[in-house]
């Protein structure tokens, strides 16, 4: 498994779906990162949108109930497992510990990953799907916004439907 980290997200309006970009965690600087893009819903793209922004909302969202729920019960969120990819369907598991027992849960990776920057967990994708789904990101630091540019404009004249078999 390969570390990843939330590069960025990209919220677009209907009938385009957003777009969560994840990166590498490369092992030394020698190695350039590589950029995943999971696609999801605007729903989930706007409440993950409030996640990653750390705000602070008056009442809570069902992700930040469960965050509570698991806080509360002494349940931690160990990692966030991405370990499949049918046509542009990202599979992922949510890693927990309670009670010293190690769980796996399905659940979508808008959600998984939600739960996990809330908790500060790590977030891991298999390299298979690092090698098929992802794109190189070998650029000198000072053009990476290009770059994020470049690479936004190229997604919104992609779609799901491009990567399917």
């Amino acid at each position: 498994m390969i570390p990843v980290n939330v590069l960025t997200l990209i919220a677009a309006s209907a009938p385009r779906p957003s777009v969560l970009v994840l990166q590498t965690v490369p092992e030394n600087q020698q190695v350039s990162p590589v950029l995943i893009p999971v696609y999801i819903n605007l729903n989930e793209a706007s409440l993950l949108s409030l996640i990653l922004k750390d705000a602070q909302l008056t009442r809570p969202t069902s992700h930040q109930l469960f965050y509570n729920i698991c806080s509360t019960c002494e349940v931690a969120i160990q990692y966030v497992h991405i370990y499949k990819l049918l046509g542009c369907i990202f599979y992922t598991k949510l890693v927990v510990k309670h009670n010293n027992k190690i769980q796996e849960f399905e659940a979508r990776p808008s959600d998984a990953i939600a739960l996990a920057v809330q908790q500060g967990a790590p977030l891991f994708i298999e390299e298979a799907l690092v090698n098929s789904a992802g794109f190189s990101c070998a650029l000198p630091h000072e053009t990476m916004d290009a770059a994020l540019q470049e690479f936004s404009t190229w997604l919104d004249k992609t779609s799901p439907e491009d990567f399917s078999d």
